[in-house]
Protein backbone atom coordinates (compact mmCIF):
# COMPACT_ATOMS: atom_id res chain seq x y z
CA UNK A 1 0.00 0.00 0.00
CA UNK A 2 2.80 2.54 1.25
CA UNK A 3 4.48 1.43 -2.34
CA UNK A 4 1.39 2.33 -4.21
CA UNK A 5 0.99 5.95 -2.64
CA UNK A 6 4.60 6.72 -3.56
CA UNK A 7 4.04 5.68 -7.49
CA UNK A 8 0.60 8.14 -7.23
CA UNK A 9 2.70 10.51 -6.22
CA UNK A 10 5.16 10.64 -8.62
CA UNK A 11 2.21 9.95 -11.50
CA UNK A 12 0.03 13.08 -10.81
CA UNK A 13 2.15 15.52 -9.41
CA UNK A 14 5.58 18.14 -10.77
CA UNK A 15 8.69 16.19 -10.19
CA UNK A 16 10.58 18.57 -7.92
CA UNK A 17 7.39 18.50 -5.26
CA UNK A 18 7.42 14.33 -5.38
CA UNK A 19 11.00 14.52 -5.37
CA UNK A 20 10.74 16.61 -2.17
CA UNK A 21 7.59 14.35 -0.26
CA UNK A 22 9.59 11.14 -1.13
CA UNK A 23 12.32 12.72 0.77
CA UNK A 24 10.99 13.68 3.86
CA UNK A 25 11.54 10.19 5.42
CA UNK A 26 13.34 6.79 4.56
CA UNK A 27 11.77 3.88 6.49
CA UNK A 28 15.15 2.00 7.74
CA UNK A 29 14.39 -2.06 6.72
CA UNK A 30 14.46 -4.36 9.67
CA UNK A 31 15.54 -7.33 8.25
CA UNK A 32 19.11 -8.57 9.30
CA UNK A 33 20.08 -10.02 6.27
CA UNK A 34 20.27 -6.57 4.85
CA UNK A 35 22.64 -5.73 8.48
CA UNK A 36 26.11 -6.62 8.29
CA UNK A 37 27.51 -8.47 12.10
CA UNK A 38 29.73 -6.82 13.91
CA UNK A 39 31.07 -8.80 16.33
CA UNK A 40 33.55 -7.47 19.27
CA UNK A 41 33.65 -10.22 21.40
CA UNK A 42 33.40 -13.82 21.11
CA UNK A 43 29.66 -13.73 20.99
CA UNK A 44 27.17 -11.24 19.01
CA UNK A 45 23.95 -10.30 20.92
CA UNK A 46 21.03 -12.74 20.05
CA UNK A 47 18.52 -10.77 17.77
CA UNK A 48 14.86 -11.93 17.54
CA UNK A 49 13.08 -10.13 14.35
CA UNK A 50 9.22 -9.72 14.98
CA UNK A 51 6.67 -7.27 12.99
CA UNK A 52 9.71 -5.33 11.66
CA UNK A 53 11.04 -5.08 15.33
CA UNK A 54 13.85 -6.15 17.02
CA UNK A 55 14.34 -8.38 20.62
CA UNK A 56 18.15 -7.27 21.56
CA UNK A 57 19.28 -9.62 24.26
CA UNK A 58 23.24 -9.23 25.41
CA UNK A 59 24.66 -12.12 27.68
CA UNK A 60 28.14 -11.10 28.77
CA UNK A 61 28.33 -9.87 24.77
CA UNK A 62 29.04 -7.50 22.73
CA UNK A 63 28.52 -6.12 19.25
CA UNK A 64 26.16 -5.65 16.71
CA UNK A 65 25.04 -5.10 13.65
CA UNK A 66 25.59 -2.02 10.68
CA UNK A 67 23.20 -0.65 7.62
CA UNK A 68 24.52 1.39 4.74
CA UNK A 69 23.06 4.13 3.88
CA UNK A 70 22.63 5.17 0.12
CA UNK A 71 25.95 7.08 -1.24
CA UNK A 72 24.10 10.09 -2.18
CA UNK A 73 22.15 10.45 1.10
CA UNK A 74 20.58 13.85 2.34
CA UNK A 75 19.25 12.73 5.53
CA UNK A 76 20.36 14.33 8.93
CA UNK A 77 17.69 13.39 11.25
CA UNK A 78 17.26 10.16 12.67
CA UNK A 79 14.48 8.90 14.99
CA UNK A 80 13.13 5.50 16.10
CA UNK A 81 11.07 3.82 19.26
CA UNK A 82 13.19 1.23 21.96
CA UNK A 83 12.41 0.27 25.43
CA UNK A 84 14.42 -1.66 27.53
CA UNK A 85 13.31 -5.08 29.76
CA UNK A 86 16.47 -5.63 31.64
CA UNK A 87 19.64 -3.12 32.06
CA UNK A 88 22.82 -4.79 32.43
CA UNK A 89 24.09 -4.71 36.44
CA UNK A 90 26.71 -1.96 36.03
CA UNK A 91 25.45 1.66 36.18
CA UNK A 92 27.68 3.67 33.66
CA UNK A 93 29.86 6.28 35.55
CA UNK A 94 30.89 9.77 34.28
CA UNK A 95 32.80 10.97 33.36
CA UNK A 96 32.76 7.66 31.39
CA UNK A 97 34.75 5.17 32.07
CA UNK A 98 35.31 1.52 30.55
CA UNK A 99 34.80 -0.25 33.56
CA UNK A 100 30.75 0.45 33.58
CA UNK A 101 30.80 1.17 29.91
CA UNK A 102 27.73 -1.06 29.32
CA UNK A 103 24.26 -0.12 28.05
CA UNK A 104 21.19 -2.85 26.73
CA UNK A 105 20.87 -0.87 23.12
CA UNK A 106 23.21 2.28 21.67
CA UNK A 107 21.34 3.65 18.33
CA UNK A 108 24.60 4.88 16.26
CA UNK A 109 25.37 6.77 13.06
CA UNK A 110 28.54 6.32 11.40
CA UNK A 111 29.78 9.69 10.02
CA UNK A 112 32.28 10.80 7.68
CA UNK A 113 34.52 14.54 6.88
CA UNK A 114 37.14 12.84 4.90
CA UNK A 115 40.12 12.21 8.22
CA UNK A 116 40.29 8.23 8.76
CA UNK A 117 40.05 8.89 12.92
CA UNK A 118 38.19 5.44 13.78
CA UNK A 119 38.94 1.74 13.66
CA UNK A 120 35.81 -0.36 12.85
CA UNK A 121 34.95 -3.81 13.21
CA UNK A 122 35.46 -5.81 9.79
CA UNK A 123 31.00 -6.00 9.55
CA UNK A 124 31.84 -2.00 8.64
CA UNK A 125 35.42 -2.37 7.15
CA UNK A 126 34.62 -4.31 4.41
CA UNK A 127 31.41 -2.07 3.21
CA UNK A 128 34.32 -0.55 1.38
CA UNK A 129 32.97 2.90 2.97
CA UNK A 130 34.96 6.24 2.72
CA UNK A 131 36.90 6.60 6.06
CA UNK A 132 35.60 7.05 9.00
CA UNK A 133 35.66 9.66 11.18
CA UNK A 134 33.11 10.04 13.70
CA UNK A 135 30.26 8.25 15.32
CA UNK A 136 27.56 9.50 17.47
CA UNK A 137 25.75 7.10 19.60
CA UNK A 138 22.88 7.23 21.33
CA UNK A 139 22.79 4.68 24.41
CA UNK A 140 19.66 3.63 26.73
CA UNK A 141 20.09 4.93 29.91
CA UNK A 142 18.47 3.64 33.21
CA UNK A 143 18.94 7.12 34.31
CA UNK A 144 16.49 10.37 35.07
CA UNK A 145 17.02 13.20 32.09
CA UNK A 146 18.86 15.40 34.21
CA UNK A 147 21.70 13.29 35.13
CA UNK A 148 21.98 12.01 31.60
CA UNK A 149 25.40 12.94 30.02
CA UNK A 150 26.88 13.47 26.46
CA UNK A 151 30.21 13.10 26.35
CA UNK A 152 33.22 11.33 24.73
CA UNK A 153 33.69 7.78 25.08
CA UNK A 154 36.25 6.24 26.98
CA UNK A 155 37.17 3.88 24.51
CA UNK A 156 37.87 6.42 21.26
CA UNK A 157 38.32 10.09 21.24
CA UNK A 158 36.10 10.18 17.98
CA UNK A 159 33.33 8.54 19.42
CA UNK A 160 30.26 10.57 21.02
CA UNK A 161 28.51 8.76 23.46
CA UNK A 162 25.01 10.04 24.49
CA UNK A 163 22.86 8.39 27.48
CA UNK A 164 19.18 8.91 26.20
CA UNK A 165 16.20 8.00 29.50
CA UNK A 166 14.12 4.86 28.24
CA UNK A 167 11.70 2.87 30.64
CA UNK A 168 9.45 -0.58 29.91
CA UNK A 169 7.53 1.06 28.04
CA UNK A 170 8.09 1.85 24.11
CA UNK A 171 8.94 5.47 23.88
CA UNK A 172 9.74 7.64 20.09
CA UNK A 173 13.40 9.09 19.68
CA UNK A 174 14.52 12.43 17.27
CA UNK A 175 17.85 13.16 17.34
CA UNK A 176 20.04 15.35 14.92
CA UNK A 177 23.72 13.33 14.82
CA UNK A 178 24.98 15.58 12.63
CA UNK A 179 24.66 18.82 14.55
CA UNK A 180 25.47 17.45 17.89
CA UNK A 181 28.88 15.60 16.90
CA UNK A 182 29.97 19.18 15.42
CA UNK A 183 29.04 20.95 18.19
CA UNK A 184 30.85 18.30 20.49
CA UNK A 185 33.73 18.28 18.97
CA UNK A 186 34.03 22.00 17.53
CA UNK A 187 33.13 21.13 14.09
CA UNK A 188 31.03 24.34 13.33
CA UNK A 189 32.71 25.18 10.59
CA UNK A 190 33.26 21.83 8.89
CA UNK A 191 29.64 20.65 9.63
CA UNK A 192 28.36 20.82 6.07
CA UNK A 193 31.43 18.40 5.11
CA UNK A 194 30.30 15.85 7.84
CA UNK A 195 28.41 12.84 6.05
CA UNK A 196 25.83 10.34 7.05
CA UNK A 197 27.24 6.77 6.12
CA UNK A 198 25.51 3.86 7.78
CA UNK A 199 23.76 2.91 11.00
CA UNK A 200 24.98 1.29 13.50
CA UNK A 201 23.08 -0.95 16.32
CA UNK A 202 24.60 -2.14 19.36
CA UNK A 203 24.18 -3.69 22.53
CA UNK A 204 26.89 -4.48 25.32
CA UNK A 205 26.97 -6.15 28.91
CA UNK A 206 30.56 -7.70 28.74
CA UNK A 207 32.38 -5.40 31.36
CA UNK A 208 29.25 -6.27 33.79
CA UNK A 209 29.05 -9.96 33.00
CA UNK A 210 25.70 -9.85 32.90
CA UNK A 211 22.61 -9.78 30.81
CA UNK A 212 20.28 -7.11 28.89
CA UNK A 213 16.75 -7.15 27.45
CA UNK A 214 15.88 -4.39 24.83
CA UNK A 215 13.16 -3.38 21.73
CA UNK A 216 14.48 -1.28 18.52
CA UNK A 217 11.68 -0.56 16.07
CA UNK A 218 11.14 1.62 13.08
CA UNK A 219 14.30 3.41 12.36
CA UNK A 220 13.55 6.38 10.48
CA UNK A 221 16.44 8.92 8.38
CA UNK A 222 14.70 12.10 7.48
Amino acid sequence: MRQEILNDVIRHVPKQIATTFLMAAALIPMSLKEWSPTKIVADLPAVTETNSTWKITSDHSAGGYFYELPKENPRTVISWQWKVDTFPSVTPRKPFDKASDDYPLRVGIVLTNGDDNIRVPPGIKTKELPKISYVAFYVASNLPEKECACDTSAYNKYILTCQVPVGKEITRVKKQPIEETARHFHLEGEKRALKALGIWIFADSDNSKSKSDATLGRLEME
